[in-house]
């Protein structure tokens, strides 16, 4: 069998007989092309065919069942962390089930019972998801995700931009009358030093 000098070079390879989407779902690159040394390239370039001929032959149900298996650890992981990041926003979690699911905006809106510019103004950030759609999501999902999950992805875009939205802070605080008069924080503070 072949050595390979770097990932960079087996991936090439890899790309010959594979698309990438099969190497990303299959297959982690390491730093070594073989991170084992007890395996030999044959059994490691044996064990990669045979994982990829079994993803060949996976059905559109078990690939749909994997992918929201993914998505759900991915999740369960990034609720975790508790730090907002951009992918994991709502809309972008939304679209990436779209995708897996197979269907069109307007099927899935169906699906959902509600109307596509709806969906789509959610699925566009122009709208913010209500709980009823969670459980919606929820179901379709055949309970993979949670309406928890998808109230977590909201809860975490929410709480970021409630941290860093300075000028919609400044505006709303420009419209308040009667702010309550009490001791400044500057001063308990050294009150309690």
């Amino acid at each position: 069998m072949k050595k390979f000098s770097s990932n960079q070079e087996y991936f090439d390879h890899l790309l010959t007989e594979y698309t990438p989407q099969e190497i990303a779902e299959s297959y982690l690159l390491s730093a070594e092309p073989n991170p084992n040394p007890k395996i030999t390239q044959a059994e490691h370039e044996e064990f990669l065919r045979l994982r990829f001929e079994a993803l060949r032959n996976m059905t559109p149900e078990q690939r749909l069942m994997g992918n929201l298996m993914m998505i759900q650890v991915q999740v369960q992981d990034y609720l975790k962390a508790g730090r907002f990041e951009e992918a994991f926003s709502f809309p972008n979690q939304l679209r990436r089930y779209l995708g897996f699911t197979g269907k069109t905006q307007q099927e899935l809106a169906a699906d959902l019972g509600l109307h596509k510019s709806r969906l789509s103004r959610v699925l566009n950030g122009r709208e913010r998801p209500n709980v009823e759609l969670m459980y919606r999501l929820e179901r379709h999902s055949n309970d993979y995700l949670p309406a928890h999950y998808w109230w977590g992805l909201h809860a975490l875009e929410l709480e970021h931009q409630l941290r860093h939205d300075d000028e919609k802070r400044t505006v709303e605080a420009a419209k308040v009358r009667n702010v309550l008069r009490t001791e400044s924080r500057s001063a308990k503070s050294k009150a309690a030093s």
